[in-house]
C-alpha cells in the first residue's frame, strides 16, 4: 500500500486571514441567532491552544488579534438601538488565561505585545454598528464615553491592568529586554503606560547581574573579567537608550 508522508501543519499567513476582523466581521453579519458566547470563547481558546502548540509566530499572531478584537469592543444594531459584547467577567478570564500567557511567550513579537499593551489604558472601542438587526444584541448600554465610569467597568480596567503590569514585573531579563525593544514602537504616551514601561524597566534590572558584573569588570583589570562584563554593559545601554529615546520624561 502507498502510503503519504506526514507533514507537519504550516501556519504562514494564519495571521493575515485570522487579522483581527473574522469574529467581529462574523457577528457584524447577523448571523448568530442567539447569544454567541459560548461559541465565541471556544474560537479565541482554540486559536491559543494551536498557538502554543506549535510556537508559531504566526499562529501566535492570529490568535493575539482576533482575541484582543472582542476584549473592551463589541456591535451594536442599529435598528434596534442594542448591544452585545462579552460579560465582563469572561473578558478579564480570556485576558488572562490567553492575551497575558502569548505576550509572556512571544515577548518579542511586535503585534502581540501591542495587542496587551493596548488594554493598558482601559478605553474601549467604539461598537461596530451592523445595519442588520442582531437578534444576540441584548445590551441597551455600552462601557465606552459616558458609560465608562461605571463601577463594575471601573473595576474591570483597573484588574485588567494589574495583570499587565504583575506580567511585566515578572519577565525575564531577555523577555525583558525584547518587550521593552517592541513597546518602544508601540507606546506613545500616558500615564498608565508609563507606568508599564517603568515595570519592565525595574523587572530587566532586578532580575539581571548587570551591575554586579559591570562592577567587577570595572574593578578588576582582568581581561577576562573584563569580556564577561561587555554583554551585560552593552545589554544595560540598549534597555537605558531605549527608555530615554522613547520615552525622556521617564528616563530622567
Amino acid at each position: 500500500p502507498a502510503f503519504l508522508e506526514w507533514q507537519p501543519p504550516s501556519f504562514k499567513g494564519m495571521d493575515l486571514v485570522f487579522d483581527g476582523r473574522c469574529i467581529m466581521g462574523f457577528l457584524e453579519s447577523g448571523i448568530p441567532p442567539a447569544n454567541p458566547t459560548k461559541e465565541i470563547t471556544k474560537l479565541v481558546y482554540l486559536l491559543r491552544d494551536l498557538a502554543v502548540a506549535s510556537r508559531d509566530p504566526c499562529a501566535a499572531r492570529a490568535c493575539a488579534q482576533e482575541t484582543k478584537s472582542i476584549i473592551m469592543a463589541g456591535v451594536e444594531s442599529v435598528s434596534t438601538g442594542s448591544y452585545w459584547y462579552l460579560p465582563l467577567k469572561i473578558q478579564m478570564d480570556i485576558v488572562s488565561s490567553i492575551l497575558i500567557p502569548l505576550a509572556r511567550h512571544f515577548s518579542d513579537d511586535e503585534d502581540v505585545a501591542r495587542c496587551i499593551l493596548s488594554l493598558v489604558a482601559g478605553e474601549w472601542t467604539l461598537p461596530r454598528k451592523s445595519r442588520v438587526p442582531l437578534a444576540f444584541a441584548n445590551e441597551k448600554t455600552f462601557p465606552a464615553g459616558n458609560q465608562n465610569d461605571h463601577p463594575d467597568v471601573v473595576e474591570f480596567n483597573r484588574r485588567v491592568q494589574g495583570v499587565v503590569r504583575h506580567m511585566c514585573s515578572s519577565l525575564s531579563p531577555p523577555q525583558s529586554l525584547s518587550f521593552l525593544r517592541v513597546a518602544s514602537s508601540s507606546i506613545h504616551s500616558g500615564p498608565a503606560l508609563a507606568a508599564v514601561l517603568e515595570d519592565v524597566l525595574r523587572c530587566y534590572y532586578a532580575h539581571s547581574a548587570i551591575e554586579t558584573n559591570i562592577i567587577s569588570a570595572n574593578s578588576n583589570d582582568d581581561d577576562n573579567n573584563e569580556d564577561r562584563g561587555k554583554p551585560e554593559r552593552g545589554r544595560a545601554c540598549a534597555a537605558l537608550n531605549l527608555s530615554r529615546v522613547s520615552w525622556p520624561d521617564l528616563a530622567e
